[in-house]
């Protein structure tokens, strides 16, 4: 699927929730007429606002601050300061409408109407898999 498909299918859509299983992150999309929208990936994710980084990926493996440190496990979701960013920014992310969609050089940005900004960067450069798109009317879209 090209681009401007792909552009196409992520405008106006919503976040619905994001959540992860070990280190891949899942963001699932409000439905709408054309189907259900979902993004998967396992490479660096960065959500920032302005000069403000709300949310990165590579704090998963970083013990959250509500957390006991010796009971801190990486790899249990709500446990890592990750999971923890997500929640307490989440009237910043969930339920805004997708303004801008772009892929350069694999890099994929969403732009949410509030100019919370989505920034998925493949982090390695081995030719392998870094995110996923999955819709109702098209099986994986693997970019």
């Amino acid at each position: 699927m090209n681009q401007e498909n792909l552009k196409a299918l992520f405008l106006g859509k919503q976040i619905n929730f994001i959540k992860r299983t070990c280190d891949l992150i899942m963001f699932d999309f409000i439905p709408f007429d054309n189907g259900n929208l979902a993004l998967h990936l396992s490479c660096f994710l960065r959500i920032i606002l302005g000069e403000r980084t709300l949310v990165s990926s590579n704090d998963i493996y970083v013990c959250g601050n509500k957390v006991k440190r010796r009971k801190f496990r990486w790899d249990k979701p709500n446990m890592s300061l990750f999971d923890e960013c997500i929640k307490e920014n989440e009237i910043l992310i969930y339920n805004k409408d997708i303004v801008n969609f772009e892929i350069k050089n694999n890099e994929l940005k969403l732009l949410l109407e509030n100019n919370v900004e989505i920034i998925i960067v493949p982090d390695t450069v081995q030719d392998k898999e870094a995110y996923r798109i999955f819709s109702k009317n098209e099986d994986y879209l693997i970019v």
